[in-house]
């Protein structure tokens, strides 16, 4: 211990900082592991002695930061993180458990003594220690941790209430072991003191179970798997991934929000029903535990992830392939009699050989069990916004649900959008049962392979009729002949109109549905780009969409100007800098972080405070804050030293999650129903800005490839993938679960595009802007970016495609901005940004479909000369929420909501007949010979 506590006294060199950091961890790690210590102490002793020589040969100018050492120190780091998990889990360990995964724990020591062998040989330093030198010493470790465990044994036989201490018995935990004990002895792999000692606990625990039970044979005891990172909340628990032996395995808990678990004789009767089941295109059930009081089950990991992910990492896959292989195994569910309960794109798995695999099948009704034991009468659907009409009233599943259910997971998958995302849990239930709505036909440029076969077919599986509704052998006979079909006719045809149920709107329906124009623009789809998975090198952008947007073309002066000014402003008047503000969903509470750590809680109706928080002892300032979706009064906030704080409004109690180290900064965080991710950046070893993805698990994420030092960061809405932009302009898309690219890097490029004749595009600049802001639209699939050269575009993640919402200004000398607030509406319809033309205090609204202008407001109340910090807008566009930078105010300026909808209602009428014109003039413009082409984007209203 004295080699590893001299080596955390250094001061190491830069290149070598991360893998200190790691090895810190790992020394406060073996200070509290009790099984196979001398072991661990060793490993730990030959890293401390490779680090001590490292930082020697830095310092003395015998190692530099060449490009073998960059990759050597890379692969150390990566093995010392790897470890100080591997520690730090085993420090978690109970006893018992330590001693029932011993052969486990020893197979897994050995293969990280030659990680480290290898590491070490990669650095080719002469005075680096010999690894083959190590192996006399790991024998004596082995041997010397041996005796200890039998002498600890003896220990326990003789002492009985030592024994009852280490057992740490109650009648469901005994049972467990019983089982995991009588496992270990006809395994026959254990020794002679520990068969001993087995049978002296058999003894001491069967006085604590009262009556005989009996062990199913598909019984997994919780100490024979290894639980590690949190993959995500299923639909009854939390679902963890871990090891049962040297396989990998998903652990789902069979436990509600309420911690609640379904009866254990319903959970063994579907547990059997289950085992019974096999067919290729269903995740099969390894086993499960209902012996104590955390059930859970068993299954295969799929390293792919759901078909969602599959498709950011691959987005030219064939998804109907992927659907077709998903109705298969619903066909083969439903002729065993088995609902599935909540098929949904999360719930198609898709594994290592690309077969889509359906999981968390039948898990419905044991949630339904669940929940029925709650205090609460109120029934909440599983996934609502998939959830079939007949549920909504109460109806109990059925396989018609099921169906309901693909077709709107054939919408989703095709059209990567979550079905009435965008619609408020309040307002779901009339939408589809009252109004028979459904999800609009999306674009072709959108969804390729929503041809018109397959658009009819996904209508004709959300029928409101459950029994009009196809069979599930139908649904796939159908696909089967799709897939069958030529190339041709797969092909998306050209944009209809959408439709609720294929039906027209029932009448006297107040209802307003928005229909799709056809593209003008048929090149737009033809000239996508492909991406291969593994190429991201920076690539130019393609500007077919690019339409240069101008605020003297659709109105003039006068007109742009919002008509109806606001009724009122309110001011918030705080004792302290303002850093951040966040609006809750309600519209109601509106939280304040300040530049002292603490939060302020405003009513933003009525413009009253209603309280503080100040939940973190360092009392730095506020950069992140956000309200939990997993619960209207549970608050995330991150301060500027790198904490992150969970609180609960109403409450003084609050909970530090996450604590980086000196030099780390919280930039983004994202709580999505219980998936907790913070994006934070630090300083790597070699002096470059990196960042880091934390997650609830506590599994860090490093991004995999970033070339330059990122400027700005967000998280989508659903926080599976989070938003970067650089110093160099660049936008990259990054997969929030695995640290790895989603696509091509979105590269900023001058080169002057032909917009709408009239408009000057700007000049080409000789050094690329860097991003100063970004805002992920509320459906995540366009991202709002602000440049340092004052332009704004919105780029469409998919395609690559970009709108110039705000063009550069025209001087000759460019001014370089520092912040950029942007925001969008609720409904993401709308873009919001401070207008830098005179005369100021105003706020420019803009149209996203087409980057028009629709009105400015004007702001009398706006101090003058303050400069925004950030806008909101409330999601019922009644009020408009400004922060300004070194201010201790917010205004809150109130109109009522007809004020908005009216004007926003007449402009898109003369837009859309002026896109009429225009469409008209461009059937006329590319019938004539070859010219300057320009293209126009679809529009929607």
């Amino acid at each position: 211990m004295d080699l590893i506590q001299r080596s955390l006294k250094l001061r190491p060199p830069m290149p070598l900082s991360v893998a200190f950091s790691w090895f810190q961890s790992i020394a406060t790690s073996l200070q509290g592991i009790q099984a196979s210590q001398e072991q661990f102490m060793f490993l730990g002793k030959c890293i401390a002695e490779t680090l001590q020589v490292l930082d020697r040969d830095f310092r003395s100018g015998t190692l530099s930061a060449s490009p073998n050492t960059t990759k050597a120190i890379s692969d150390f780091s990566t093995f010392l993180k790897d470890f100080a998990g591997f520690c730090q889990r085993e420090a978690s360990q109970s006893f018992f458990k330590s001693l029932m995964s011993k052969m486990r724990r020893l197979s897994n020591l050995d293969k990280y003594q030659k990680r480290l062998e290898i590491v070490v040989k990669s650095f080719q330093s002469p005075n680096l220690p010999d690894p083959r030198t190590w192996e006399a010493s790991a024998t004596t470790a082995w041997t010397v941790d041996q005796t200890k465990l039998h002498n600890r044994l003896v220990q326990l036989e003789g002492n009985r209430q030592l024994l009852a201490d280490v057992l740490d018995l109650s009648r469901e935990s005994a049972r467990a072991m019983v089982a995991a004990i009588q496992r270990q002895l006809v395994d026959g792999k254990i020794d002679e003191e520990e068969i001993h000692f087995y049978s002296c606990c058999l003894q001491h625990l069967s006085v604590a179970i009262a009556d005989d039970f009996e062990v199913d044979p598909w019984t997994i005891t919780p100490y024979e798997v290894e639980f590690g990172a949190i993959l995500g909340s299923g639909m009854l628990g939390k679902v963890f991934r871990g090891r049962l032996g040297d396989t990998s395995v998903a652990v789902k808990v069979l436990k509600n929000e309420l911690k609640i678990s379904p009866v254990t004789s319903i959970t063994r009767r579907q547990i059997d029903d289950w085992l019974k089941l096999d067919h290729s295109n269903i995740l099969r059930v390894m086993g499960a535990n209902i012996l104590d009081d955390t059930p859970f089950l068993v299954t295969p990991f799929i390293l792919g992830g759901n078909i969602n992910n599959y498709i950011d990492c691959h987005p030219s896959c064939d998804r109907l392939k992927y659907l077709h292989q998903a109705s298969l195994g619903l066909a083969y569910l439903h002729t065993q009699g088995v609902i599935h309960g909540n098929i949904k794109g999360s719930n198609i798995l898709i594994d290592d050989h690309g077969n889509a695999k359906l999981c968390d099948y039948g898990l419905a009704s044991l949630k339904a069990d669940a929940n029925s034991r709650a205090l609460s009468a109120e029934r909440a659907l599983v996934s609502p916004s998939w959830a079939a009409p007949e549920l909504f009233m109460g109806g109990n599943l059925s396989k018609a649900c099921d169906v309901y259910s693909f077709g709107m997971t054939i919408y989703e998958v095709l059209a990567q959008e979550v079905p009435f995302g965008h619609v408020p849990p309040s307002g779901l239930r009339d939408l589809v049962v009252k109004f028979h709505g459904r999800p609009p036909r999306p674009a072709q440029v959108d969804a390729p392979q929503m041809s018109n076969d397959v658009w009819r077919f996904t209508q004709r599986c959300w029928h409101k009729t459950p029994s009009r509704r196809p069979a599930s052998s139908a649904v796939s006979e159908r696909l089967t002949h799709i897939l069958s079909s030529p190339p041709l006719s797969r092909a998306g045809a050209s944009v209809g109109s959408s439709s609720v149920d294929g039906l027209d709107p029932p009448t006297g329906s107040s209802m307003t549905l928005r229909t799709l124009v056809s593209n003008v623009a048929s090149t737009v789809s033809e000239n996508l780009l492909e991406f291969g998975e593994d190429v991201f090198d920076n690539v130019m952008p393609n500007p077919l969409r690019l339409f240069q947007s101008s605020s003297t073309y659709l109105l003039k002066a006068h007109q742009r100007v919002m008509k109806k000014p606001y009724e009122r402003c309110l001011t918030l008047n705080s004792d302290a800098g303002i850093t951040i503000l966040t609006l809750s969903s309600s519209e109601r509470v509106l939280l304040v972080g300040k530049t002292t750590g603490a939060i302020d809680v405003w009513d933003a109706k009525k413009g009253i405070k209603e309280g503080s928080c100040l939940p973190q002892p360092s009392k730095s300032a506020i950069t992140c804050l956000k309200f939990s979706d997993s619960g209207a009064y549970t608050i995330r906030a991150a301060s500027q030293t790198g904490e992150l704080y969970t609180w609960h409004w109403g409450g003084s109690n609050y909970k530090l999650e996450f604590s980086t180290k000196v030099g780390f900064s919280v930039q983004a965080i994202s709580d999505n129903y219980g998936e907790r991710h913070a994006a934070f950046t630090q300083v790597d070893g070699l002096g470059q800005k990196q960042i880091c993805m934390w997650r609830a698990s506590g599994d860090d994420r490093y991004l995999a490839g970033m070339k330059s030092s990122p400027t700005c960061i967000a998280f989508s809405p659903t926080g599976s993938h989070l938003f970067v932009g650089d110093e160099v302009g660049t936008l990259s898309v990054w997969i929030s679960e695995t640290g790895q690219p989603s696509r091509r890097p979105l590269a900023y490029s001058a080169t002057p595009t032909k917009g709408h004749q009239g408009f000057a595009n700007p000049s080409p600049s000789t050094e690329n802007p860097k991003c100063i802001s970004l805002v992920p639209s509320p459906n995540g699939k366009d991202v709002l970016v602000g440049y340092s050269n004052g332009e704004i575009r919105l780029w469409t993640i998919a395609s690559g495609n970009y709108i110039v919402i705000r063009i550069p200004p025209r001087q000759s000398t460019t001014p370089t901005y520092t912040s950029l607030p942007l925001t969008f509406s609720s409904d993401g319809t709308l873009v919001l940004f401070p207008s830098f033309e005179e005369p100021r205090r105003r706020i420019e609204v803009h149209d996203v479909t087409t980057g028009f202008k629709f009105f400015t407001c004007q702001l009398q109340d706006w101090p003058e000369g303050a400069i925004v910090q950030q806008i909101i807008l409330s999601p019922d566009k009644s009020r408009l929420i400004l922060s300004f930078e070194g201010s201790t105010t917010v205004l809150i300026f109130c109109w009522p909501v007809e004020g908005w909808y009216n004007q926003i209602y007449s402009i898109s009428r003369l837009a859309a007949l002026l896109t009429v014109v225009v469409a008209c003039f461009y059937i006329y413009a590319v019938s004539q010979p070859p010219s300057d082409e320009f293209v126009i984007r679809r529009y929607k209203y």
